[in-house]
């Protein structure tokens, strides 16, 4: 089996985590799902981690499905998730928690680096490096009021 997916991505450490809990060997492949996902889109037509690929060639994705592909080759004895019952159901509410924070925090982390697109692509700042430098320096302090203040001079209101 051959995992595609960076380690980073919480949804692809939960499928390896899983393949070594379970003793099953796999090849690992980090790829990155963006910012070109042409190596993943192969695999993946969502152009999203983790990708599972079967011995077989089969490609499986989403690391819910992935995980229940792996309980049911190894069986009932050895699952992570009971087959029934109160057990199951308290383990898929803590898993589903869980994953849905893991969204949370990868879109956030996702929109704290995107870029936006420019008039001039080619243009100062246009880069995500320049994008996080003016993120990271101090606010200017040009002759224009921030957003809400009063303008310089005028009274201040009571």
């Amino acid at each position: 089996m051959i995992l595609i997916g960076r380690y980073r991505s919480p949804f692809t450490r939960r499928v390896a985590v899983t393949l070594r809990l379970l003793g099953l060997d796999y090849e690992h492949r980090p790829v990155r799902p963006w910012p070109d996902n042409a190596e993943l889109l192969p695999a993946n037509p969502m152009g999203r981690v983790p990708v599972l690929v079967l011995d077989d060639g089969e490609a499986l994705w989403e690391s819910g499905y992935i995980l229940e592909y792996l309980d049911d080759l190894v069986g009932p004895e050895r699952a992570l998730t009971p087959s029934s019952g109160p057990e199951r159901l308290f383990v898929r509410k803590i898993v589903h928690w869980a994953m849905g924070t893991q969204e949370k925090v990868v879109l956030a982390n996702h929109e704290r680096y995107r870029t936006l697109p420019r008039a001039t692509p080619s243009g100062p700042g246009s880069t995500a490096a320049s994008a996080r430098r003016r993120r990271a320096s101090p606010p200017s302090t040009g002759s224009r009021p921030a957003r809400g203040s009063p303008e310089p001079g005028s009274p201040r209101p009571t």
